[in-house]
């Protein structure tokens, strides 16, 4: 595969495992609070966590298929989920909110954070994601 093609193939099968980190997070928290009453700032810490651990995956397998370029592909992973909060924000509170600030800084630097594990680690590439 050309640098190219491997580098879109990698972006996205990040940004798969991105969906379906956060789908599974989202599931988690709504198990969660099924079970107990939680507070509201219980659930933003545990939606924050829950999508820093999506960026973080996605970036982190991103980078692990095309094996260059780990932190532009995990600020592209980052950011994608990132200029969705944005522009969901604008639309439903017409303006930037700070909570909206601290949620796109978690999904870039863990996005970045991931995209340069992946690159750095020593596992070899699973055969069947090639």
């Amino acid at each position: 595969m050309s640098m190219d093609i491997n580098m879109k193939y990698g972006l996205r099968t990040g940004l798969a495992v991105f969906l379906i980190a956060a789908v599974f997070g989202a599931i988690v928290i709504s198990v969660a609070m099924c079970i107990a009453d939680l507070p509201a700032a219980v659930v933003n810490i545990m939606t924050m966590a829950s999508l820093a651990a999506s960026c973080f995956s996605g970036g982190y397998s991103s980078s692990r298929i095309c094996r260059h370029h780990g932190l532009i592909q995990g600020l592209i992973c980052g950011g994608v989920p990132a200029t969705v909060i944005f522009t969901v924000s604008m639309i439903h509170n017409g303006y930037f909110t700070d909570f909206c600030l601290i949620k796109i800084v978690i999904c870039m630097l863990f996005g970045a954070a991931g995209g340069i594990k992946g690159i750095n680690t020593k596992l070899t590439n699973i055969r069947g994601l090639r």
